[in-house]
């Protein structure tokens, strides 16, 4: 049985800044349902219709609860999480919300490429993340 909010995160690494990581840990079940349901975060389709800065606030919404690590030399704290450049808050946004609903296999883990999350982050287009579970 895995439990949320442990504190202690996976590993992932940056595919867009290479040597670079940041540490994802899960929810509890009732912390995702939260978050869905209140914000909508991933139970609507809101996302295509979200200006720029609204999926910002999503995104340090969500890594204000997920992340937990990283490799650049600052803390990660609220002032240092604002300053992420906006690929790569909205990819950390993408594997935050992967490393939660989906399971990794074996293979996955050992691997910990998030290759498959977003396949360009040069673009101006913003990927779509991947939804939760349906009620």
């Amino acid at each position: 049985m895995a439990l949320g909010r442990s504190g202690v995160g996976t590993r992932v690494d940056i595919p867009h800044e290479p040597g670079e990581w940041m540490a994802f840990q899960r929810l509890s079940a009732l912390e995702l349902e939260t978050r869905t349901a209140a914000g909508g975060d991933l139970a609507t389709d809101a996302w295509d219709t979200m200006t720029a800065g609204d999926r910002f606030t999503l995104a340090l919404r969500w890594l204000a609860e997920c992340l937990v690590g990283w490799s650049y030399p600052e803390p990660v704290s609220e002032e240092t999480r604002v300053r992420l450049d906006a690929p790569t808050l909205l990819w950390a946004y993408i594997a935050a919300v992967k490393h939660n609903f989906i399971a990794e296999t074996p293979e996955e883990k050992k691997s910990a490429s998030p290759s498959s999350i977003v396949t360009s982050t040069t673009t101006t287009a913003f990927p779509r993340p991947e939804p939760g579970p349906s009620a």
